[in-house]
């Protein structure tokens, strides 16, 4: 069964919800100084391996960019994304 997925911005979140409203994942984090920290990162069982919790990282990635700030993680799963990401290139 295929889903509609967005991504929603909250206060300190990117939460992804279903085309019904309900939230089925969601990235925190927390702003400081000049730095975005991504504090937790978790998708519901069932959609997990879909690359799910991967777009929300990539939307914090975004929203840091726009606002000239850098990327951190104390979240186990977003620090070994970011850590992949660098050393990609």
């Amino acid at each position: 069964m295929e889903f509609q997925m967005d991504i929603i911005e909250k206060e300190n979140a990117f939460e992804l919800c279903s085309d019904t409203g309900e939230t089925l994942g969601a990235v925190e984090f927390v702003e400081k100084g000049d730095k975005i920290v991504i504090t937790h990162t978790r998708v519901n069982e069932e959609l997990r391996s879909q690359g799910f919790a991967a777009q929300l990282i990539l939307k914090t990635i975004e929203k840091a960019k726009a606002n000239n700030l850098e990327v951190g993680a104390t979240c186990s799963y977003a620090k070994h994304y970011l850590e992949t990401m660098d050393k990609q290139g």
